[in-house]
């Protein structure tokens, strides 16, 4: 008897053993179906015992598909969320185009708000702590775009849907329509809202510039002050304000293609606003040149170096990207204006002995230096987009052919503006050097604009009726649609051009 109960227990341990093995067998390959759920708590406890600040992500998980309604967190079932998704697909365009492939986990994940100062940026009112990822995605996108707008080319909202028959027929028009060239006479423009209406600094507009590719622009003056907004002539919203202290703005310029600012003041340093960041760079200056006054400079249209002009006729270049000092060049007399030809492989400046120097920018070499005919000292200096025409003005303006100069030590312009009468503060051509304005501040209104190839002065602007004051600084737009003038009463007029593209 003894012997049998001891057999049983046996093969009853044996067997017990046996479903053990399996059963361990059976977790290591498909793994343990009856583990333990962890709560958040004892997580973050694991998380600390391990010796971790930080969790591995600023932001937290949530088991459950969420939705932001502007006020508060409000969690949805499934049947419900399946229900607002196909009203959604009703909604759809159905010539717009859906995303390739959208991530699951976005619906699940909770970005805290305060958890870096830069997401608080993020918030729609101060009560909001937490969003969901798409939420948190979208926000950015906005920001971004609203800093670095899609250009005029890509947008699609405007373009009307027409079966393949009619693009089919439309694609010749091109073909007869007349030349888009400029007409000598009389130029088409119109006076729009001020591009500082909403945001008016009343201080002196020291700078002005259009974005490079994005219908933006920014407005700098001698408070302190650089505002950008969006130049569209209707409204113009204001984008960002930045005061940057002990700073009064003498120049500035955008640069790494629009992303940045670069401003300079009556002081031996610079700044850098990085608009995308919203940081502000303080440069202190060019290493081994102590002492320098930084308070004008020209930019390369490569955007890779920037040339300051500095005392005794020297010129100093620093790269743009790492703001370390690189070299400098040196006139005989004092410098008063510089700048690059449009394939920044060569440098002009000019001043006050009146000659005028080309400079190899690559070589960092002088190749060539003449005389501006009947100037005692040139004040400004612009190179055409084409490279055709160089505009230096003094008291007057002279156009020169730059096709060929190197070959005259004392070339005679083929125009002289002598429209204002007095000292000429600033030239600039248009992006297709259909157009030249020139301006002063020494007197009110004594702005004018050359059409070329004609070389002929646009009478018609300004006239009587335009109350345009006394001119600090101009820019064109990328495509030449809109002039904006900043005056010493601290307004930033617009223009738009009608010949030339909206942008």
């Amino acid at each position: 008897m003894f012997s049998i109960d001891r057999k049983r227990k046996l093969s009853s341990s044996k067997r017990n053993n046996t479903e053990s093995s399996d059963e361990e067998l059976e977790d290591f390959l498909f793994g343990n179906t009856n583990f333990k759920t962890a709560s958040k708590d004892e997580v973050i406890s694991d998380i600390n015992v391990q010796g971790e600040t930080e969790t591995l992500l600023p932001f937290s998980i949530s088991t459950k598909p969420s939705h932001f309604d502007g006020e508060k967190l409000v969690e949805e079932d499934t049947e419900k969320k399946q229900e607002q998704q196909q009203d959604e697909v009703q909604l759809l365009d159905p010539f717009e185009k859906k995303a390739a492939w959208e991530d699951p986990d976005d619906d699940q994940i909770q970005v805290d708000l305060n958890e870096k100062k830069k997401f608080k940026r993020m918030r729609t009112n101060y009560q909001e702590t937490s969003v969901s990822g798409k939420t948190f995605q979208k926000r950015l996108k906005e920001r971004y775009e609203r800093v670095l707008p899609a250009p005029a080319w890509a947008d699609i909202s405007n373009v009307e849907k027409k079966d393949d028959e009619d693009k089919l027929f439309n694609t010749a028009s091109d073909l007869l329509e007349k030349s888009s060239s400029l007409p000598s006479g009389k130029i088409q423009l119109t006076r729009k809202l001020n591009l500082n209406k909403k945001q008016p600094d009343g201080l002196s507009i020291t700078s002005l510039g259009f974005h490079p590719s994005a219908k933006i622009a920014f407005t700098a003056s001698s408070g302190k002050r650089l505002t950008i907004f969006q130049a569209d002539g209707e409204e113009n919203k204001k984008l960002q304000s930045v005061f940057v202290r002990d700073f009064a703005i003498t120049s500035a310029a955008f640069t790494d293609g629009g992303s940045k600012i670069l401003m300079t003041g009556d002081k031996s340093r610079y700044i850098i606003f990085d608009l995308l960041a919203g940081n502000i760079i303080d440069v202190p200056g060019l290493r081994g040149k102590k002492g320098l006054n930084l308070d004008k400079f020209t930019i390369s249209p490569d955007g890779s170096a920037v040339g300051f002009l500095g005392d005794h006729g020297y010129l100093h270049f620093a790269s743009v990207e790492s703001c370390q000092y690189m070299y400098s060049l040196k006139m005989n007399g004092t410098i008063s204006a510089a700048t690059y030809s449009k394939k920044s492989n060569q440098i002009y400046t000019t001043g006050g002995d009146g000659e005028v120097y080309i400079w190899d920018a690559r070589n960092r070499k002088c190749l060539h230096r003449f005389i501006d005919d009947g100037s005692i000292g040139s004040t400004s200096i612009a190179c055409s987009n084409n490279g055709k025409f160089l505009a230096v003005g003094s008291g007057v303006v002279n156009i020169y052919n730059n096709e060929g100069i190197e070959n005259f030590k004392t070339p005679k312009p083929v125009k002289t503006m002598m429209n204002l009468k007095t000292e000429i503060d600033g030239t600039a051509f248009n992006s297709t050097s259909e157009i030249l304005v020139t301006y002063t501040s020494h007197t009110k209104h004594a702005i004018k604009m050359l059409h070329f190839p004609s070389l002929s002065v646009f009478g018609s602007w300004p006239n009587q009726k335009d109350i345009i004051g006394y001119v600090n600084c101009v820019d064109f737009s990328p495509q030449s649609g809109y002039l904006g003038i900043g005056t010493t009463k601290g307004n930033a007029l617009l223009y738009r051009l009608k010949h030339f593209p909206d942008a």
